[in-house]
């Protein structure tokens, strides 16, 4: 059997990321609830060469029915590539 947890929905104030971290010893962290997807689905999907939200839901179907995990998925993203999170997710920045 395989270890699992559930992150839920992020509010804002908890970063994939940080969650991460505590799945350790083979955990995987559901990031999709709504498909079932974990976070190593994820990750594949990006070293197959995914770079948007949408391109992520074509290779292992996260993302593709509520929306709920797009700010997961665009962490991960951001993560695995190297780019803003609010490029990836059109999050808008108040510049002071």
């Amino acid at each position: 059997m395989t270890n699992s947890l559930s992150l839920g929905r992020l509010n804002g104030s908890v970063r994939i990321t940080e969650c991460l971290e505590f799945a350790t010893g083979g955990s995987r962290v559901i990031i999709c609830h709504c498909r079932g997807v974990n976070d190593r689905k994820v990750r594949k999907a990006v070293d197959k060469g995914a770079r948007t939200i949408d391109e992520i839901g074509d290779v292992c179907g996260a993302g593709t029915r509520c929306g709920g995990c797009h700010p997961a998925l665009a962490e991960l993203l951001a993560a695995r590539t190297g780019q803003p999170v609010e490029q990836i997710y059109g999050i808008r920045v108040a510049v002071a």
